[in-house]
């Protein structure tokens, strides 16, 4: 159970991300800039501990569900870079990732490492643990981005932005619930109290730079903001989430 801090800081960190939503919508850059992000998670956060994943050799039922979740993010990558060529942004080849980020993957890859001895199915239970988690991430932040889109005063031009979270939030709680049935799977019943600390560290490092990643995206929208009107370009004005 989550402690008072830590409800506190989850509820901090929920609020703050909201508000730097909502500033970042108000310019086309700044919409391309979340939907980056959200391409990078695609693309690298999760295909990285996926890829290892096959490289496993799992179990044919394992194989075939690697099959759909990569063919699910393959997918996706494709529409968040179409929508950023929308926007005026051209995708990288590669996404770049932030340092506080590659920092983040850094501490998950050497968790994945050190509890690989924990379970008869060696790393597939850590790497199972961390892509549930990265899917559980991603449902939470994709609700409450078409929570922000959903007020009246969400910017034009975020009905389309809206329709692909909405297509999108659908295979992440699929992929979420069958990582879960894959853990169930693999993990015998006197590993259990080794996969609980597993899914506690993780949480913990996710929390660990909640804040900083919070700070962080608020800063970006209000400095994409202050560029506008620096520059002269006008901001979207309000015009519903169906605009």
């Amino acid at each position: 159970m989550a402690t008072l801090a830590q409800r506190w800081q989850a509820r901090a960190v929920d609020a703050i991300k909201r508000r730097a939503l909502r500033l970042l919508h108000v310019t086309a850059a700044g919409e391309a800039l979340i939907l980056a992000s959200y391409l990078w998670a695609e693309e690298a956060a999760e295909l990285g501990p996926l890829n290892e994943l096959t490289g496993l050799h799992p179990e044919p039922w394992l194989q075939a569900q690697l099959a759909r979740h990569l063919g699910d993010e393959a997918r996706h990558a494709s529409i968040l870079r179409t929508r950023l060529r929308a926007l005026g942004r051209e995708p990288s080849g590669t996404p770049q990732v932030d340092v506080v980020s590659a920092h983040k993957l850094r501490s998950l890859k050497r968790l994945i490492e050190s509890a690989a001895g924990h379970f008869a199915a060696k790393g597939l239970v850590p790497l199972f643990a961390v892509v549930e988690s990265v899917e559980a991430t991603t449902v939470r932040v994709f609700k409450r981005h078409l929570e922000v889109l959903a007020r009246p005063d969400a910017p034009e031009g975020s009905a389309i932005t809206r329709a692909i979270l909405i297509d999108l939030l659908a295979d992440e709680q699929r992929h979420q619930q069958a990582c879960a049935a894959a853990l169930v799977r693999l993990v015998q019943p006197q590993e259990e109290p080794h996969l609980a600390a597993l899914r506690a560290r993780i949480d913990e490092i996710g929390r660990s730079f909640g804040v900083i990643g919070a700070a962080a995206l608020w800063l970006a929208g209000a400095g994409f903001q202050l560029q506008a009107r620096l520059s002269g370009r006008p901001n979207r004005k309000p015009g519903g989430a169906h605009a």
